[in-house]
């Protein structure tokens, strides 16, 4: 029977005759194992603002279950290199959901190596697999063009741009790109990685028209990868009864693109019930703006103001997505942002005007938890307006809260002072403040 370990933020070990895999689990509901693709560890998923938001909206409705693979971040280095790579991380999967879950899991994977490994998975495991997910993934024969041009990338002779073909919408994305470099970095040294790849190129997945899983194949027709497009669509072909939804977008990730679509799409194949609505919601509404913008922005030129600018946006994603939260939008010198629980919405606007200020800037910020109601990736409602309304009461390094939150958070450590009754901008009614101390 296999131990686990305490966690250690958020890590678990799963140890078994086979040696150790890193795991994490968040959410309840059905079981879904999630496994990253390229050599990402799991504790770098949630520094990309956009995977957080996935990971957040699934586990809304499932038992999410990530998994380092062998070979990668926290995980044991793969032991035996003779084995089909794939052989080793479909039984990485089937490990954790006998030694975590105990029963049978819907299994999620995307792009080339998680989908592959997925697929194994429901080939040499089908008892342990639930139901196979697949999104936009497509053999290793089917996608040899760039491998060559990714063995240089990995040995830092060559400049092919990955990202641009898989995640186009992410294309100029600076913290994206940053992300992606610094993950994979971390995920596997450069040898460990092109050693991988190579085994990768040496095998494949075939005998697809066996599987009898139930199978849901999501698909980007607008892919820009072609191979990856066509490769996707005959996989769909050649699993017996496969059910294919089309979505939007030209991406391969589902982090990247519209993501609601996704996990909607997700939700429906589990058969999921109360999966989070687009429709209204009770959410925590955090909007921030940098104090004396205007008059700092004319002190310093356009060129200046716009590379401080770039840096705020930076550290605002960065902290919104380590805590959570969906970055709604940005809002020319501040966000908004949502979090689906005050506490995260509190720590985040700490962290995000103590960040700020250590890079010399000056924010104030003002938080309300209401329900409002969400059209696509923007949120209205008189509560968004309340959160703007308390924002532009406070001064600079102050955070300021509706009378709601103080309520929500008692017992979990926060303190607030009053700053007593304010008469807000077409809100009605005087409304008592409190300040986070």
């Amino acid at each position: 029977m296999a131990a686990r370990l305490p966690v250690v933020d958020g890590i678990q070990d799963l140890r078994d005759e086979q040696g150790r895999l890193a795991y994490a689990v968040r959410g309840s509901g059905p079981p879904l194992v999630v496994v990253p693709d390229l050599f990402i560890p799991i504790d770098e998923l949630d520094e990309d603002p956009s995977f957080a938001q996935l990971l957040e909206s699934l586990s809304s409705f499932a038992t999410v279950v990530l998994v380092d693979r062998e070979g990668i971040g926290f995980s044991d280095p793969i032991a035996d290199w003779d084995r089909p790579i794939f052989d080793t991380w479909a039984s990485d999967v089937e490990r954790v959901i006998r030694g975590v879950i105990g029963g049978p899991a819907t299994v999620f994977g995307f792009g080339i190596q998680s989908g592959l490994t997925a697929l194994r998975a429901a080939q040499t495991a089908p008892e342990l697999v639930e139901r196979l997910l697949l999104m936009n993934v497509a053999t290793v024969a089917q996608t040899s063009g760039p491998s060559d041009e990714l063995l240089r990338n990995i040995d830092g002779e060559s400049d092919f741009d990955f990202g641009s073909m898989v995640a186009p919408s992410r294309k100029g994305d600076v913290g994206y790109i940053r992300w992606i470099e610094r993950a994979g970095r971390r995920g596997a040294s450069p040898a460990d990685a092109r050693r991988m790849w190579l085994s990768i190129i040496a095998t494949d997945v075939t005998g697809l028209a066996a599987i009898e899983v139930p199978t849901t194949v999501l698909i980007r027709p607008g892919l820009v990868w072609d191979e990856a497009r066509v490769g996707a669509r005959a996989i769909a072909d050649a699993i017996p009864g496969a059910d294919v939804i089309e979505l939007a977008g030209a991406d391969v990730y589902p982090n990247c693109g519209d993501i609601g679509e996704v996990v909607h799409a997700v939700a429906e194949a589990m058969g999921a019930a109360g999966v989070e609505s687009r429709g209204p919601a009770l959410l925590t509404l955090l909007f921030s703006d940098i104090v004396a913008s205007t008059e700092r922005s004319g002190e310093l030129g356009n060129a200046r103001w716009r590379g401080i600018l770039d840096a705020h946006d930076e550290v605002a994603t960065k902290v919104v997505g380590r805590h959570g939260g969906t970055l709604v939008k940005h809002t020319g010198d501040g966000v908004l942002a949502t979090f689906a629980m005050p506490s995260r919405g509190l720590r985040a606007a700490t962290a995000l005007r103590d960040e700020l200020a250590r890079s010399g800037l000056d924010v104030r910020i003002g938080l309300h938890t209401a329900e409002v109601e969400r059209r696509g990736a923007d949120v209205n409602g008189v509560g968004v307006n309340l959160a703007a309304r308390i924002m532009d009461q406070a001064v600079g390094g102050e955070i300021l809260v509706s009378a709601a939150i103080p309520l929500l958070v008692a017992g979990a450590g926060f303190s607030f002072c009053s700053r007593g009754g304010r008469v807000l901008k077409g809100v009605a009614g005087e409304q008592e403040l409190f300040e986070l101390v």
